[in-house]
C-alpha cells in the first residue's frame, strides 16, 4: 500500500511516497461473496492495511500494488490512475470508541449510570411485543486547528418496528474532553442518540470558518466491537509518485475487500 500526504513538503506525492508491505493478514471473507459472485466462481480475499498516518501531514490519495507470485509481476491497483481519494481528515466518526445497548422501547427513564449495567448489543425481533430502543454513545474526532462552532450528526434508521416511519434525527455533539482527552491533534465530541431502528447510519458534520466538513453514511453496526490491529512499519519511498506507480499491467478494481483504518490518527 502506498499513500500521498495532503500537507508539507511532499503533499500530493510530491517526489515522496509511503509505504506499507506487506498487508497485515489475508484471509478469505466468505461474508463478502455476493450470489453472483458465487455463481461466477470468484471469492474475495480481505486484505488489512492498519497504518500510522502524522496528522501534521495527513493523507490525500493512496493506491496498491500487488506482488503474484505466480510469475506474473506488478499489478497496480490506482482508481484509473487517481487514486482512492481521501477528501478531508478533519471530521470523522470514531467507531472503536462508539457504543451502543438496547433498551425496553417503553422504559423512558434510561440514565447514563444504568446503562452501564445493560447488555451490549442485546435485543429481539422486531414488534410491539418485544419492541426495544438502541441507545447510541457516538464520538466524533475533530481536527484542533479546525475549532468548530458546532458539530452534529444527521442519523436515519429505516429499520423500524413493523416498516413503518423511518427514523430521522439531528443531534449536536458536545466536546468531551474529561472523558475522551485531545489526542494526535484532534479532539473528541460526544452524543447520545435514541433509536427504535436497528441499523442507523449517520452523516457527521463540523461547522467553522464559514464552511460545513462532511463525513457521510456511517454505519454504527460495529460499534465497540472491532478488534485493533498493531500498525505496520512505515517507510518513505524517494522519487515515487502515483503516475509512476505501475509496474505491471494496470486493471481497475472490480471488487476488492479492504479495511483500511487510519489507526495512527488516534492513537
Amino acid at each position: 500500500m502506498y499513500w500521498c500526504s495532503a500537507d508539507g513538503t511532499y503533499k500530493n506525492c510530491n517526489n515522496q511516497a509511503y509505504s506499507a508491505v506487506p498487508a497485515r493478514n489475508t484471509t478469505d471473507d466468505e461474508t463478502t461473496i455476493s450470489p453472483v459472485a458465487f455463481s461466477l466462481g470468484y471469492a474475495f480475499v480481505h486484505y488489512e492495511f492498519v497504518v500510522p498516518i502524522d496528522p501534521a501531514a495527513s493523507i490525500s490519495k493512496f493506491w496498491f500494488e500487488v506482488d503474484d507470485k505466480n510469475g506474473k509481476g506488478v499489478t497496480a491497483y490506482k482508481n484509473g490512475g487517481s487514486g482512492y481519494v481521501v477528501d478531508q481528515d478533519r471530521v470523522f466518526f470514531v467507531p472503536w470508541s462508539s457504543h451502543v445497548v438496547s433498551v425496553d422501547a417503553a422504559d423512558t427513564s434510561v440514565s447514563p449510570r444504568s446503562l452501564l449495567n445493560l447488555q451490549r448489543r442485546g435485543g429481539g425481533p422486531l414488534g410491539a411485543a418485544v419492541a426495544q430502543d438502541k441507545i447510541y454513545s457516538l464520538v466524533v474526532a475533530v481536527k484542533s486547528s479546525f475549532t468548530p462552532s458546532r458539530v452534529y450528526v444527521d442519523a436515519t434508521d429505516m429499520t423500524t418496528p413493523n416498516f413503518t416511519t423511518p427514523f430521522s434525527a439531528t443531534v449536536d455533539l458536545a466536546l468531551n474532553s474529561s472523558s475522551y482527552p485531545s489526542m494526535s491533534g484532534y479532539d473528541f465530541y460526544y452524543a447520545r442518540v435514541r433509536s427504535p431502528g436497528l441499523q442507523m447510519t449517520i452523516d457527521v458534520h463540523a461547522v467553522g470558518g464559514g464552511q460545513t466538513v462532511m463525513q457521510r453514511f456511517r454505519s454504527t453496526s460495529v460499534l465497540g466491537d472491532t478488534s485493533l490491529l498493531d500498525p505496520v512499519n512505515v517507510t518513505t519511498v524517494k522519487g515515487k509518485t502515483l503516475s509512476g506507480a505501475m509496474r505491471g499491467a494496470e486493471v481497475e478494481v472490480l471488487a476488492l475487500g479492504l479495511v483500511f483504518a487510519v489507526w495512527g490518527l488516534l492513537v
